[in-house]
């Protein structure tokens, strides 16, 4: 998501991957209580054919592809029941994780400074509970070395997008609202690959 921000002198294939540590929660409101559940295993990979030129590369030319995978029971809300109620909600045993297909990522020009969190425009395929949607996010990304980039950002989401039920208790007096603020704080890394 950050490859526009990538100004590295590598020429070679390169092999995306997110580092260890990233972190992705879902924050929501049910009744009077706040909750927020925290992703405890995430994994995400891709591919883009040149290091040298990435803001070329990350158009919808197939040049580059990355994809994202958060299983749905590695969530926790901190409470077994809510756990179980998220997991039903998210139809985890039919569909065991949420995923994300990047499409496009481009530089906001206009908005960015030097040496500081520049704001991305993304657009991917984001898959919750079997349903998919198309979903535009803007990021803020930031260089960290020749070889690691990190991205960080919020969507909001509404459960009738995918078709999910919120969560109710006590016979449907208590009901999760319907929509979901979904953060992620993450580190890419770039390894370069030879033919």
């Amino acid at each position: 998501m950050l490859l526009p921000l990538w100004s590295g002198a590598q020429s070679l294939p390169g092999e995306l991957t997110i580092a260890n540590g990233g972190r992705i929660w879902i924050e929501g409101t049910a009744g009077p209580v706040d909750f927020s559940c925290h992703a405890q295993e995430l994994s995400g990979q891709g591919q883009i054919n040149s290091t040298t030129n990435p803001q070329s590369a990350v158009k919808e030319d197939g040049e580059v592809q990355i994809s994202v995978s958060l299983p749905v029971h590695s969530l926790d809300c901190g409470k077994r029941a809510m756990n179980n109620d998220m997991y039903k909600a998210l139809k985890a045993e039919q569909h065991p994780s949420i995923t994300y297909q990047l499409l496009e990522a481009t530089l906001d020009k206009k908005a960015a400074t030097p040496n500081s969190w520049m704001p991305i425009i993304t657009r991917g395929i984001m898959n919750i509970a079997g349903v998919s949607d198309t979903t535009e996010v803007e990021v803020k990304g930031k260089v960290i070395d020749n070889n690691h980039f990190q991205v960080k950002g919020s969507k909001a989401l509404n459960m009738d997008t995918y078709d999910i039920k919120p969560p109710s208790k006590m016979f449907g007096l208590i009901r999760a609202d319907k929509k979901l603020d979904l953060h992620f704080n993450v580190t890419v890394s770039l390894q370069s690959q030879n033919k």
